[in-house]
């Protein structure tokens, strides 16, 4: 696979970096709190390669980027909208080189339970996954700003899948494609600071609980 033919180092205040502090826990990443206040902990790098589906807006994917940073991650994003992402990568990551921006899928040539790697395919289109695909502490997170007949078949293969609030149609591909019949409520009556998520045939909402600097970072969350 070749080397991404560009690579963006975003650099910023490295003091405010320094300050942020985002919700994580021992055992893995917070997406949020679920209606009892309880943290809802996906584990969202592991020994195993992890595939991860996301169907929102741009912020839904900034926001599971900056919380990866918690864990330690090298974050590497995949995108044909570089200006969609530039203020954010720059703001969030300062000077270390954190999150990067390429125009194609990078090669990851170290990745480990110290520092896992995210590549984030900001894409509908296809994307060859190549040697990425059974590397350890590696994980893929796919964004699709609309699930449709054609995308929604990557749900099923998918170790986690993240959505934002669905309309009534693309609720009704993702409960059939999950075979989670009579569950469209669960995509389309929550509010924008809630996501629903899947995982081992169940789904669960969560809601985001931005911090002061993720509010700041995202300029909201509303698809």
């Amino acid at each position: 696979m070749r080397a991404p033919d560009r690579v963006a180092i975003s650099r910023s205040n490295d003091a405010w970096a320094d300050e942020i502090r985002v919700p994580t826990v021992r055992s893995g990443l917070v997406l949020g709190t679920d209606r009892n206040g309880e943290h809802v902990v996906v584990p969202f790098f592991g020994a195993d390669p992890r595939e991860v589906v996301a169907v929102g807006g741009i912020a839904l994917a900034k926001l599971l980027c900056f919380r990866a940073l918690a864990l330690g991650a090298q974050v590497w994003v995949e995108t044909r909208r570089f200006s969609a992402w530039e203020t954010f990568i720059r703001m969030a990551a300062g000077s270390s080189g954190a999150i990067r921006l390429v125009h194609d899928f990078p090669e990851v040539q170290i990745a480990s339970e110290a520092q896992p790697s995210l590549v984030v395919i900001d894409s509908d289109a296809t994307v060859a996954e190549g040697e990425q695909l059974g590397r350890p502490w590696v994980t893929i997170l796919t964004l699709y700003n609309q699930l449709n007949q054609w995308n929604s078949a990557d749900l099923p293969h998918a170790d986690l899948a993240i959505f934002q609030k669905l309309s009534p149609a693309e609720a009704k591909i993702a409960a059939s494609v999950l075979r989670l019949p009579g569950s469209e409520g669960m995509f389309t009556q929550i509010p924008d600071d809630v996501i629903t998520m899947t995982q081992f045939g169940k789904a669960r909402a969560a809601r985001i609980n931005q911090t002061e600097a993720e509010a700041w970072l995202l300029r909201g969350f509303s698809r």
